[in-house]
């Protein structure tokens, strides 16, 4: 049985140093997805507010 997905198929078109920051975006903004939907928030602008959060705090951290 093949799981592979649409996604993983549109990634064997990225080119490969471009690949690992993909995946984190996309499973940082699944995850606080999953996180807002989980206490009843399906707004999405508070979403894409909540991923603009994540990230940001994550490029901090990486500049320090």
């Amino acid at each position: 049985m093949d799981f592979t997905t649409p996604f993983d198929h549109r990634l064997e078109r990225v080119p490969v140093e471009w690949r690992g920051p993909l995946i984190d975006v996309i499973d940082t903004f699944e995850t606080v997805q999953m996180g807002l939907k989980g206490i009843g928030i399906e707004d999405t602008v508070v979403l894409v507010a909540a991923v603009k959060l994540v990230l940001d705090r994550h490029d901090k951290d990486w500049a320090e």
